[in-house]
């Protein structure tokens, strides 16, 4: 009997990116067809061949169990979140009715159903100070976004129990197509323009977690399954680079005649180590300059 799976946020970059990679089947094929998909988000979805789509607000019980009839579901998938509060007074509650209540509601509906594994999507925000970040690193946040994501993934610990495995993945910010903006977008675009880059922080050093890393790593979660009853891991790509550095590599994969202009904006720590994940779930990265080509050819392709 095929596993089942379900998806939250579908429309989200990650989502989407999840569900594309599972409707061109090369997800079916690397888990040997067994799996099917079952995705969700608050908008309509086109029908696409092998997946089903119900639409549903995760903060609503009501659809939540309407999402869960479907089931039960072998492995949940919460991509879903909001990463940026909504103006006015209630702002903080937007974040922590979406990102803490919705969350665990969803988990607890998910263990009442027999799901057997639950993967949350969270983020190196939940982090103080600068890195290098291990997953023993003390977790301090600043930001509202970050508050709610730790809060979220201590509620996931109390649930989790033998029956009802929860992994933690804490990615750094998405990289990549179809993500229209961020270092390494900004970078890429004007190289291809031969545009002056700009790099504001110069030293600053950072592990990027590209759309590759990322779905593969809810793709090695999902398949092979936990590790640990209650699991943490960091993912990124396993390079450490400054700024400057990953400047200079894009000008050199894009052939490009750009200069770099740079600021001195102050230097920052924000790398993940990943070790832990790359190890457990025999993960292999591709190379920095093998991303920046791929986003490269893709960008120009949407110029055409």
């Amino acid at each position: 009997m095929a596993r089942k799976i379900l998806l939250t946020g579908a429309h989200g970059l990650l989502g989407n990116a999840f569900a594309r990679e599972f409707a061109a089947q090369e997800f079916s094929s690397d888990c040997a067809p067994g799996f099917t998909l079952t995705t969700t988000s608050r908008q309509r979805r086109r029908a696409v061949l092998n997946i089903e789509h119900v639409s549903g607000d995760l903060s609503n019980q009501t659809h939540i169990d309407r999402i869960m009839k479907r089931g039960p579901f072998d492995v949940v998938i919460h991509a879903a979140a909001r990463i940026s509060p909504e103006d006015g007074d209630g702002a903080a509650a937007s974040l922590f009715q979406d990102n803490v209540i919705a969350s665990a509601n969803l988990a607890l509906a998910a263990r009442r159903n027999r799901t057997t594994h639950f993967i949350y999507c969270s983020t190196i925000s939940v982090y103080s100070g600068d890195g290098p970040y291990s997953e023993h690193s003390e977790t301090d946040p600043t930001i509202a976004y970050g508050v709610s994501k730790l809060t979220t993934e201590q509620a996931l610990r109390n649930l989790a129990h033998q029956h009802f495995a929860v992994t933690i993945l804490r990615f750094a910010g998405l990289h990549g197509y179809p993500r229209q903006g961020g270092v390494l977008f900004n970078f890429v675009e004007s190289a291809l323009n031969n545009a002056p880059i700009d790099v504001a922080e110069p030293d600053s050093v950072y592990t990027l977690t590209f759309m590759n890393d990322a779905v593969g790593a809810l793709k090695q979660a999902a398949i092979t399954g936990p590790r640990d009853i209650f699991g943490i891991y960091n993912v990124a790509n396993p390079v450490s680079l400054s700024l400057s550095d990953l400047a200079e590599r894009v000008i050199g994969v894009c052939n490009s005649k750009s200069k770099i202009v740079a600021g001195d904006t102050g230097k920052r720590n924000r790398v993940l180590l990943v070790d832990k994940f790359q190890s457990g779930y025999d993960v292999v990265s591709s190379s920095i300059e093998d991303e920046i080509m791929d986003l490269a050819v893709k960008l120009n392709d949407d110029r055409k």
